[in-house]
């Protein structure tokens, strides 16, 4: 791949109007560096490791401040429904999401495991920050006092030997009758960290893993949550039905993506990435949007 094409790949990801070369290889070897070290990480020292390093990557990476974060989360106030609520959000990043989800009117926490990310990006008295390691939350929340949990682009990033620890975790703060919303990058999309720009068939950056519905489905159960949904809507091509209809939860939908998943799961990995595209054609959403209820 020649140097321009590649740089233009990486604005795109990253939707950034200018970077040099130097800067889109410094990336490169910065990340991978940054996975063999999370990877490698004990679990008791996993989120002074996860802390340190994240630190490091965004002080260093400039650039990447001005990446632009998506605007519309209407699909996000369609599934958690009316004000007032009181939401946790895992990993809040820059915090667009929760600002929207508190200027609708609910009671909003926002966290983040690196100050690199955080309350300096938002100013808004209407949503408290809290630091946890993303993982053991009930050591950091009380037990019972959530109605909804969200993470949006946020559980590929953690180590795999966590994620159950995770669920539970997401499982103990919520209330009774609980939902955690999530969003993450189907594997079979994959991969959709930095390393899909230098073409790359695995993840070789901060995506640590990358999940099917089935995997997650299953971690959740495990971890407590007795019905699992996916989130089911028009997509915005079809308006004005991607409009006027709002997006749902569907336990029955999501036995449909994790059957469909199955089918293309059996197909040669090559193939695994544009049959999923073609799927979209029969309702199979290769961005994993969906929710685990207690």
């Amino acid at each position: 791949m020649n140097i321009e094409k590649l740089v233009r790949r990486y604005t795109e990801h990253y939707q950034l109007q200018h970077v040099t070369a130097e800067q889109v290889l410094y990336h490169w070897d910065s990340e991978r560096q940054l996975r063999r070290e999370l990877l490698s990480a004990p679990a008791e020292k996993r989120w002074q490791i996860f802390d340190e390093g994240y630190s490091r990557h965004y002080r260093e990476l400039t650039w990447l401040r001005n990446s632009s974060e998506p605007s519309n989360f209407q699909e996000w106030l369609d599934l958690v429904g009316p004000s007032p609520k009181k939401i946790f959000e895992i990993g809040s990043g820059k915090g667009a999401l929760i600002k929207a989800l508190a200027n609708a009117g609910h009671d909003c926490t926002a966290t983040e495991i690196t100050r690199e990310r955080g309350s300096r990006w938002v100013e808004d008295t209407n949503i408290r920050w809290h630091t946890t390691d993303g993982v053991h939350l009930d050591r950091f929340e009380p037990s019972g006092s959530y109605d909804i949990a969200i993470s949006n682009q946020v559980i590929e990033h953690m180590h795999p030997d966590d994620l159950q620890d995770h669920f539970r975790g997401v499982h103990a703060i919520l209330r009774p009758k609980g939902t955690y919303l999530l969003a993450t990058p189907h594997r079979f999309m994959g991969p959709c960290d930095v390393s899909a720009i230098f073409g790359s068939a695995t993840c070789e950056g901060q995506h640590l893993k990358e999940y099917t519905y089935k995997e997650i489905s299953e971690v959740a159960r495990a971890a407590g949550f007795k019905v699992v949904a996916g989130s089911l809507r028009f997509p915005h091509a079809i308006r004005p039905l991607s409009e006027l209809f709002k997006a749902r939860l569907s336990p029955l939908y999501q036995r449909y993506l994790e059957a469909a998943e199955s089918v293309i799961g059996v197909l040669p990995s090559f193939l695994t990435r544009p049959a999923s595209q073609i799927a979209r054609l029969i309702y199979f959403r290769p961005t994993i949007y969906m929710a685990v209820h207690k």
